[in-house]
């Protein structure tokens, strides 16, 4: 009888054990001699298949879960940006943009566009930010907006005196951050203004969500507003005082 307790007090110990474990999902971290790459890290995107991959100082990275893979980046300059877009992994680093494509094998083989569509990037140029919206691709630099059309195949951009601090995308809608200008939205490939208040202009905008009212916008050292019917407001938190000791660099919902 006393083993069968045992048993018991066992059994018990290990469903306690599983119900945490269920409750709290581990967290691994992964250091550069796991993934044998630079320590700095820009941006990091998922394709449907849960394949991870993150734009690198040394490359892009690849995780299927079990195994790290780096590609080099083209002209071996660090990757600022990567995003999964349909079945290609986009990239853009100093002076060049493109996409990879999974070959047979299950390597990653590199189409540059930049290249491909013969186009004469601004000095010293790198993109920071790529976005995917119906058959347009969009690579932000600090300075252009590259719109490139996946079935024409043709590109247009645009082109920014002040720069351009940040790209957004809220549902079908692309927006974008001027530096001194405000908040601008891209209308027919022309950029058009949306929110030109002093505050945008002397603040810079981290991100932008759409909520019931309209939309959410969050800055770097002034909190939070909400847009509604062409109405800007203050919103206010129980975070407002702590938020204002710090300034914002990133947000997401």
């Amino acid at each position: 009888m006393m083993q069968l307790k045992n048993v018991f007090l066992i059994l018990l110990c290990l469903s306690g054990f599983i119900c945490l474990s269920q409750e709290l999902p581990p967290i691994k971290n992964f250091s550069t001699l796991d993934y044998n790459s630079e320590n700095q890290n820009w941006s990091i995107a998922q394709t449907t298949d849960k394949v991870i991959y993150v734009a690198n100082n040394g490359g892009l990275l690849e995780f299927n879960g079990a195994k790290w893979n780096q590609y080099p980046s083209p002209n071996e300059t660090i990757i600022r940006s990567v995003s999964v877009i349909d079945d290609k992994i986009y990239t853009g680093c100093y002076m060049e943009f493109g996409y990879w494509d999974k070959t047979k094998f299950g390597y990653l083989e590199y189409t540059s566009l930049s290249r491909k569509l013969g186009l004469e990037l601004a000095e010293d140029e790198e993109i920071w930010k790529i976005l995917g919206v119906d058959d347009w691709i969009l690579f932000q630099s600090l300075n252009r907006i590259y719109i490139y059309d996946k079935m024409k195949e043709t590109v247009s951009f645009i082109e920014s005196d002040e720069v351009i601090t940040k790209m957004f995308q809220v549902g079908e809608g692309i927006y974008f951050h001027r530096t001194n200008k405000g908040i601008f939205t891209i209308e027919n490939s022309k950029d058009v203004p949306f929110i030109t208040e002093d505050v945008f202009k002397e603040d810079e905008v981290v991100n932008l969500f759409k909520c019931e009212e309209g939309l959410l916008i969050i800055t770097k050292n002034n909190g939070l507003y909400n847009f509604t019917d062409g109405e800007l407001n203050k919103t206010r938190t129980y975070a407002d005082d702590f938020i204002s000791e710090f300034s914002i660099y990133n947000a997401i919902r």
